[in-house]
C-alpha cells in the first residue's frame, strides 16, 4: 500500500471524530514526536517531573535563539 493510500485512509477514519478530540491528539502526538515526552504517563517521583519540563526549557530556549538568529 503506497504512502498516499495510507494516508487517505487514516484521513477518512479521522473525519468521524470532533474537532476538540483532533485538535487534542494532534497537540499530543506532535509534542510526544518533537519533545519525546509522554504528557499521559505518571511521574513517580519530582525528580522526573523537574527532568521533563528542564527539557522542554532547554528545547524552547534552543528552539527560541534558532528563530532570533534568523531574525536577525
Amino acid at each position: 500500500m503506497s504512502d498516499a493510500t495510507s494516508k487517505d485512509k487514516i484521513i477518512k477514519m479521522l473525519s468521524d471524530y470532533d474537532e476538540m478530540t483532533l485538535s487534542i491528539a494532534l497537540s499530543y502526538a506532535t509534542n510526544y514526536k518533537q519533545y519525546g515526552v509522554d504528557v499521559t504517563q505518571t511521574w513517580l517521583t519530582a525528580t522526573q517531573q523537574a527532568s521533563a519540563l528542564e527539557k522542554a526549557y532547554r528545547d524552547g530556549y534552543c528552539e527560541g535563539q534558532k528563530a532570533a538568529r534568523r531574525c536577525s
